[in-house]
């Protein structure tokens, strides 16, 4: 849930807090009965919402720590063959232009890399082992590593498109929770017109709280 969202959520909560401490005064058959009742609705629909948000934004975490584990692998077995194609480079010219490391580590990156470099180095293996590479399945090794890290980056991308589509699922909710409050509002007010306290109570519930204002530095002179 957003910032601002987050903040009118709060107002929801607040109102239902107010209603039901006067339940009596606001009977299901009236208007303002009904608009509290579907207000209080709302309020179970975004909490429901918001307990699956937190299952999905577990789920990125997850598959964040899973795609960063496969991406060192991925890295670390591409310098391996890198360093040794430095080595080999004095008797097969240009060798280690074929094994160089990308500059941009991204994910994807490291993927296309690794499956470049698992194609070249299939020609020379025995070269490869020849030098001492091991493990002599290192390349079948950098294509499960490789896999393992696409997999995952799909899996991230995933997650936080769901995660994105959780966020925008909040917003009818929300426009409709704050639709009802305006409506009520007059209601209560007439409800309560020679009710201070009760009065004051609404005003307070029903007012969406200002996002802390930063302190601007004051210039030196």
């Amino acid at each position: 849930m957003l910032k601002r969202q987050r903040r009118k959520f709060e107002m929801f909560l607040r109102v239902r807090d107010f209603f039901n401490a006067r339940k009596a005064d606001f009977p299901a058959e009236s208007v303002g009965g009904g608009l509290f009742a579907a207000l209080l609705l709302i309020i179970e629909q975004i909490e429901q919402l918001a307990a699956e948000k937190i299952s999905v934004v577990g789920d990125v975490a997850q598959a964040i720590d899973v795609k960063g584990d496969a991406k060192d692998l991925v890295e670390a077995l591409l310098q391996n063959i890198a360093d040794m194609a430095t080595t080999m480079a004095y008797e097969f010219n240009g060798f280690e232009e074929k094994f160089r490391m990308p500059r941009n580590r991204s994910a994807l990156n490291l993927v296309s890399t690794g499956r470049a470099f698992a194609a070249d180095a299939l020609e020379y293996k025995a070269d490869f082992l020849r030098y001492g590479m091991e493990p002599p399945e290192f390349i079948d090794e950098l294509v499960t590593a490789t896999g393992a890290l696409d997999a995952a980056y799909g899996e991230t991308d995933e997650s936080t498109q769901e995660r994105i589509g959780t966020n925008a699922a909040f917003v009818p909710l929300i426009k409709d929770g704050t639709e009802k409050i305006k409506r009520l509002d007059p209601i209560v007010k007439m409800k309560y017109r020679n009710d201070a306290a009760n009065l004051s109570a609404w005003l307070y519930a029903s007012h969406v709280e200002r996002e802390p204002q930063t302190e601007q530095p004051q210039p030196t002179v």
